[in-house]
């Protein structure tokens, strides 16, 4: 399964995309290190999906 990015729009793998636990916005890795794991739009903690 492939997600987008909710911030570069980028297509990812299930496996490597992070959920915000706050906004519930998901974001790929590449997003996720430049913003230090916080979510890009509202700086909640970034988690993998279960």
């Amino acid at each position: 399964m492939t997600l987008l990015c909710g911030n570069c729009k980028k297509e990812c793998d299930a496996a490597h995309i992070r959920i915000c636990g706050d906004c519930g916005s998901f974001f790929c890795e590449e997003c996720c290190s430049k913003n230090n794991e916080f979510c890009p739009s509202c700086w909640g903690r970034l988690g993998r999906l279960s």
